[in-house]
């Protein structure tokens, strides 16, 4: 099929993707195909961005297209070019912590608190030292560039020095009970 003299109303095709990976070959030359595509409401794709006289068909090369890989890109993901950023978008969920001072910490008076903040929701979690040093050292293991990370150093003794330090902090709103550990 050397060309495609068609009229598609818009709710029959998706415009404006775009192939970057050779995942298409065009179905005329048989060459691999970059650049932009629409797709049909029949599965069919063609190239251009929106159906014209000047679209020819395209074919996916097998073992490609959405749902082969876990994580699927999107043209932001090739206009970026960052794998790094890609790969976070498989990472662990962020696992809730409940600190349980020792003894020892009690002789020494205060723990530290490790809070992760979401940017989106505002949600505040409290999370284990070590999932806060692997978001601070940005590691892919969790969605780091999501929140914003603070700590606290919680008082074993004092109401008044928690009280500072969570307004401080801006983690008042999470910790609500200063009591919470003091002996």
């Amino acid at each position: 099929m050397a060309s495609v003299d068609m009229y598609l109303p818009k709710t029959k095709y998706k415009g404006n993707q775009l192939t970057l990976d050779g995942s298409v070959i065009d179905a005329q030359t048989e060459e691999l195909y970059t650049g932009p595509f629409f797709e049909t409401s029949t599965g069919e794709i063609y190239t251009g961005a929106a159906p014209s006289a000047t679209s020819r068909r395209l074919v996916r090369v097998e073992g490609s297209g959405p749902g082969i890989d876990q994580t699927e890109k999107e043209v932001y993901d090739y206009l970026r070019e960052n794998d790094t950023e890609l790969r976070l978008k498989d990472t662990l969920p962020l696992p809730i912590y409940y600190p349980k001072p020792s003894p020892a910490d009690y002789t020494k008076g205060n723990i530290k608190r490790y809070f992760a903040i979401d940017k989106t929701t505002g949600q505040i979690l409290e999370i284990a030292p070590n999932v806060y040093a692997s978001m601070k050292a940005q590691k892919p293991e969790y969605y780091y560039p999501k929140y914003i990370l603070k700590t606290v150093n919680w008082s074993l003794v004092s109401l008044s020095a928690n009280r500072i330090n969570t307004s401080v902090t801006e983690l008042d709103s999470y910790l609500k009970d200063p009591s919470q550990f003091v002996r």
